[in-house]
């Protein structure tokens, strides 16, 4: 064999030969000849049990107080009902009081059970929804609910006492529809002054 054929001979390399033409460069051919695709890693990840844990409770809390402030919303519209109810009770009554004066003056005048019949009819119902006289004859004077109309001495009065009422007072709950006319007995002006400290003549 002459050096010219020994030139002539091909040379084969089986790794070239494995690799397919789809295949791009840098990617190993398997076995049966196919491109093995290399794993991507997945970046997004599952929330963890913690921060589960943490979105339940933050739910929580918010449902929690929605429902305060529900009771809050459903407490104050109540108050605010009853306060209007009230408030138009009152009204009313106010409007009725001089009939139950007109009432008292005329069985003043004039016996009349028909009459006096009406006027306790009138007077019950009125204090079936609410209405109560301010307590006033004998009582110590309050100007939050008395009205002095007149002032008497009278010796031996301790303070200023209501003794006879010209005009009754009522009121319904805590308000006052209209205070009480009264006239007050106070004690004399000496004994005023030795009440407040000076010594009394023996």
């Amino acid at each position: 064999m002459t050096d010219e054929s020994r030139r002539r001979i091909p040379i084969t390399d089986r790794r070239v030969s494995q690799r397919t033409p789809e295949s791009p460069p840098g990617v190993e051919p398997s076995p049966t000849g196919v491109a093995a695709e290399t794993p991507v890693a997945d970046t997004e990840t599952a929330p963890s049990v913690e921060e589960e844990g943490i979105e339940q409770q933050d739910f929580l809390q918010d449902l929690q107080r929605l429902q305060a402030d529900f009771d809050n919303y459903r407490k104050r519209m109540m108050r605010e009902q009853a306060a209007s109810s009230t408030r138009a009770k009152a009204r009313l009554m106010e409007q009725l009081l001089p009939v139950l004066d007109d009432f008292e003056r005329a069985l003043e005048h004039e016996e009349s059970s028909g009459m006096e019949l009406i006027y306790k009819q009138l007077r019950s119902t009125l204090e079936a929804e609410g209405l109560e006289e301010i307590a006033a004859e004998g009582k110590s004077f309050d100007p939050t609910v008395h009205e002095a109309v007149d002032s008497r001495e009278e010796p031996g009065v301790d303070g200023i006492v209501v003794q006879s009422v010209f005009r009754r007072g009522y009121k319904v709950g805590d308000q006052i529809l209209r205070a009480a006319m009264v006239v007050v007995a106070r004690p004399p002006e000496l004994q005023v002054e030795q009440d407040a400290g000076e010594p009394a003549e023996d």
